[in-house]
């Protein structure tokens, strides 16, 4: 299936205390409840969930090796991405479609319409 994201843990969001009044805490066993949503806090919601630390290439199977190039260029083919649009999360460098562009989206980390997609 499709791999969750993950908080990012850095935003106002996730640095949050828990607001114990939600319909999403009010279900956690730590506030009484029967613990089945499995949900954070709605005051918790990440804004910029990060892929999961096990996230690897389509094609290669590694995980993102952008920390080992110092230029920026070099760092994106080097860096896992998501496609929003298909979910194949691949190194932009790895992939062998050059003719069109994949569109980066800003609002999410590693998020973009692949150029297969696009």
């Amino acid at each position: 299936g499709r791999r969750r994201r993950t908080r990012c843990r850095k935003c106002e969001a996730c640095l949050r205390t828990e607001c114990g009044e939600c319909h999403f805490c009010k279900d956690m066993k730590k506030f009484g409840g029967p613990g089945r949503m499995k949900q954070s806090c709605i005051m918790r919601q990440c804004i910029a969930p990060v892929l999961p630390h096990t996230a690897v290439c389509l094609v290669c199977g590694e995980a993102g090796k952008e920390d080992t190039v110092e230029e920026e260029e070099g760092k994106f083919n080097l860096m896992l991405m998501e496609c929003s649009i298909c979910n194949e999360i691949i190194h932009p460098g790895c992939l062998k479609i050059k003719e069109s562009e994949g569109v980066v989206n800003d609002e999410l980390p590693n998020c973009w319409e692949c150029p297969k997609c696009n």
